[in-house]
């Protein structure tokens, strides 16, 4: 007959003397099968001489009873429900527990204690259990087993104490036939399945909101970038309108003139009677100090300036070099006028222009030829001389 107790080695047969992780209970033999305790040696118990030598004595014998907190043991039950004998299953048993009296499981270790807490348990639990519905085992299960361990549990580890055991714990199980699984599992894979499609939906949805609300941004954006856009592309053209204007009107008086005398008539302006080229009142002051213009404000100013421009470039050699120069410097006066309308860059480019046409012509002008371009390539010195 097999007895759970040696099986699950909580006990064992072992000379009277210590073992670790067990307490060792020790016995005296008494006639032909009797016993009696003699005392219990617990985990590093230091054994005197003169212990020692009685416990080795042939009619002293030792149990080993396993010390460890923290066993447990699995047993099942087979139960078949009272008002319904057509449903079954197994309930599955994990008992925790430990030994809290050496001497008490070893004096009953032929008794089998613990199988009888096992059938113990199974008997009361399983016995409550087939009671319930089969509803109840198949859906609801677990809070039915949690109920009938809350009333039977007490009772269980009562009786385990009479036989040493400490029974901490006691957790149940159920293994369902498979005709009763599979409508369940059919039940449980379509409800996975429409939330698995639920939360497909929901991603679905959520992505179109979101390249719907992109959309919208981008829409709103580009019609902002392109407003904006428009707006510099029509200041430009306002820009460069007027600019083209002033140069064309100034370009065709400008390639008509060739003289002093011309410009006068065509502007009906005026060099100071006796006064030299580029030396009269009006005129810019080349760097240095030299006179070389410091024009009046208005009407004036502007043909005084005009007229240095065809003045100062009079004495370039060869017709085309001395056209492009004149072009560079009156756009160049073009952009001054404009004032906050022009652009710096713009005014960067004409002066730049100008200073490389007339730098390769150093050799063929007078000093203060050079002195008068040089004055008319700068910006400042023309903003200065037009605001007076």
């Amino acid at each position: 007959m097999s007895n759970l107790t040696f099986e699950e080695r909580l006990v064992r047969d072992h000379p009277a003397e210590p073992l670790e992780g067990h307490n060792v209970v020790v016995f005296d033999r008494v006639g032909e099968a009797g016993e009696k305790f003699l005392t219990v040696l617990p985990p590093g118990t230091p054994m005197k001489r003169g212990l020692l030598d009685l416990v080795r004595h042939p009619r002293y014998f030792g149990i080993a009873v396993d010390a460890s907190p923290d066993l447990h043991l699995d047993v099942r039950e087979h139960v078949v429900l009272e008002d319904d004998e057509a449903h079954r299953m197994e309930l599955l048993f994990d008992l925790y527990y430990s030994v809290s009296d050496p001497r008490l499981l070893a004096g009953h270790r032929n008794r089998d204690p613990l199988g009888l807490v096992g059938q113990r348990a199974r008997q009361v639990i399983g016995r409550d259990v087939a009671q319930l519905q089969w509803t109840e085992i198949v859906y609801g299960f677990g809070v039915a087993a949690q109920e009938v361990l809350r009333h039977r549990l007490p009772e269980l580890q009562a009786f385990a104490a009479g036989y040493g055991i400490a029974l901490r714990a006691v957790e149940v199980g159920r293994l369902l036939p498979e005709e009763a699984t599979a409508p369940a599992r059919d039940t449980a894979a379509r409800l996975d399945q429409i939330s698995r499609d639920e939360r497909v939906d929901l991603a679905r949805m959520d992505t179109e909101r979101r390249l719907g609300d992109a959309r919208n941004l981008h829409t709103l954006g580009s019609a902002d970038m392109d407003a904006a856009a428009q707006e510099v592309r029509d200041a430009a053209r306002v820009r460069t309108a007027a600019v083209d204007a002033r140069v064309r009107a100034i370009g065709q008086v400008a390639g008509e003139v060739t003289t002093p005398d011309e410009f006068r008539a065509v502007f009906q302006g005026g060099i100071h009677s006796g006064a030299a080229p580029g030396a009269g009142p009006g005129m810019l002051s080349a760097p240095g100090g030299a006179p070389a213009a410091a024009l009046a404000a208005g009407t004036g100013g502007l043909s005084a300036l005009l007229q240095q421009v065809v003045s100062a470039t009079q004495g370039v050699g060869g017709t085309s070099r001395r056209l492009e120069l004149r072009s560079a410097l009156l756009h160049l006066v073009a952009e001054v006028l404009l004032e906050d309308l022009g652009e710096a860059a713009v005014r960067a480019r004409y002066a730049d222009r100008a200073r490389q046409l007339f730098a390769s012509l150093e050799g063929s002008l007078v000093p203060h030829e050079l002195d008068a371009l040089r004055a008319l390539s700068d910006p400042v010195e023309l903003e200065r001389s037009l605001r007076g």
